[in-house]
């Protein structure tokens, strides 16, 4: 996790001091891809589902939700990424203007939502319009121009958090979401979907180059007591109890005991933190 990512956590406390350190293997995800999904939604016809759709329609009452599905990446940090669509999947129903639209990342724990289920009705964070919350982040923007078919890639001028942070930040599930939103209101369909002609070689993209280094899991279980440093209140990936390291994505859940990190060093590569809290008192957490 860099300086400016994002900790995924439903409380910390902070007493101590948290700190932030600073051969890929380059991949493209589409979302026809395991799990993935695009579709949009319909402010004005909240129970529609649009899933088989072959383009993107994006407005402020038309929001688009994207999907990826990671899981060939593993474990592997990602340290370099880009987001691809393709624009004008239909010439009968071409926009007239150019249009730049901001893109959110969804923070990890809203990516169960299904392509031919999705509608505005169950859809995660939808607003009319879209607006900032704690559960997005600003990712960039893309920049449509009228009538081009090609390749349009996401812009990250002024982008919160980096696109490879807000990546290397999902959760155990692997998979991704991604809002783009319009502070207008608009007609036409923008960008391609995978169901664009067919063969899903205009779906929407992810290039990514990642480090396959190893890393471990170590979920929290509170056997013993709240000591991080206790072996025994961790249960690792091959079934043993270790403390978690400086490459170790670390799980903590609610249970009977809280992780207390107390007049020790702490270490891990990413901490995601789905109930409870997290204490850090007078002592330290690296994160790598």
């Amino acid at each position: 996790m860099k300086k400016d990512a994002f900790f995924l956590a439903e409380y910390v406390f902070l007493t101590g001091f948290l700190f932030f350190s600073g051969i890929g293997q380059a991949v493209d995800i589409s979302t026809d891809i395991g799990s993935g999904a695009d579709t949009h939604i319909n402010y004005f016809s909240t129970g529609s589902n649009y899933g088989s759709e072959i383009g993107l329609s994006i407005s402020k009452n038309y929001v688009p939700y994207l999907k990826f599905d990671l899981a060939s990446i593993g474990s592997d940090s990602i340290t370099d990424a880009s987001l691809t669509l393709y624009g004008t999947p239909d010439p009968n129903n071409t926009p007239t203007y150019n249009k730049n639209f901001n893109v959110y990342g969804v923070v990890d724990g809203s990516d169960d939502w299904g392509e031919m289920t999705l509608t505005y009705d169950n859809a995660p964070l939808v607003t009319n319009p879209i607006v900032r919350n704690p559960s997005l982040v600003l990712l960039g923007t893309l920049n449509y121009t009228i009538g081009d078919p090609n390749k349009i890639i996401m812009s990250t001028l002024g982008a919160e958090v980096t696109l490879e942070d807000f990546l290397n930040n999902r959760g155990p599930d692997n998979l991704v979401t991604f809002i783009i939103a319009s502070d207008s209101y608009t007609t036409g369909t923008f960008f391609s979907t995978k169901e664009n002609h067919g063969d899903a070689s205009k779906a929407p993209f992810l290039s990514i180059t990642a480090d396959p280094a190893v890393v471990a899991r170590n979920n929290w279980t509170g056997a013993v007591s709240n000591a991080w440093s206790e072996a025994a209140n961790w249960h690792d990936e091959v079934g043993g109890n270790t403390v978690p390291g400086g490459d170790s994505i670390v799980n903590l859940a609610s249970g009977l005991n809280y992780p207390v990190v107390i007049n020790a060093e702490a270490y891990a590569k990413k901490v995601f933190i789905h109930g409870g809290n997290l204490t850090i008192s007078s002592g330290t957490l690296t994160i790598s």
